[in-house]
């Protein structure tokens, strides 16, 4: 499994894109996973007649769970979240596709000498982006460092 080091990323980098195509069952996985029991996540007619919206769509902890999974897939098992912030436009419903990417806006090291990355990344759903994320990563400066192993002084998100 590959481990992604901090010197090996550059401010600019663009990490590969990633498609989902999300259904009406990952949808409500994802909310009862997060004990989201709003009709918004699971019911088509409450949402259709009631909500106004077109279908179910996903609620904020399954967009950050894939946030996470985007930059866990990037970054091998030792990159870390420290810090993460986002913003929703638009929905993304049930039976579309959509698109995660992002880039590498900065970089730096703590003064314990944990290695730092900035991230911006965007979920593109058709024509527009349904959501802005903005996050600080952790990754290893070296082969043996690990930032999982970092406690309490030491881990400063």
């Amino acid at each position: 499994m590959k481990t992604l080091l901090y010197e090996n990323v550059h401010i600019g980098d663009d990490i590969a894109s990633l498609e989902v195509n999300i259904s009406c069952t990952d949808i409500v996985s994802g909310a009862l996973a997060s004990r989201d029991y709003s009709p918004l996540h699971h019911d088509f007619h409450y949402v259709s007649e009631q909500a106004g919206h077109q279908d179910i769509f996903l609620n904020t902890p399954h967009q950050a769970a894939l946030f996470e999974r985007f930059l866990s897939d990037w970054s091998g098992p030792r990159g870390r979240l420290g810090r993460m912030g986002f913003t929703m436009k638009n929905s993304i419903y049930a039976n579309s596709a959509f698109i995660i990417n992002g880039q590498v806006e900065g970089k730096s090291i703590d003064s314990t000498g944990c290695g730092w990355v900035n991230v911006n990344l965007q979920i593109h759903a058709g024509e527009s982006i349904a959501t802005e994320c903005v996050l600080r990563y952790a990754l290893p400066k070296t082969i043996y460092d690990n930032p999982w192993r970092r406690r309490g002084k030491e881990w400063q998100p």
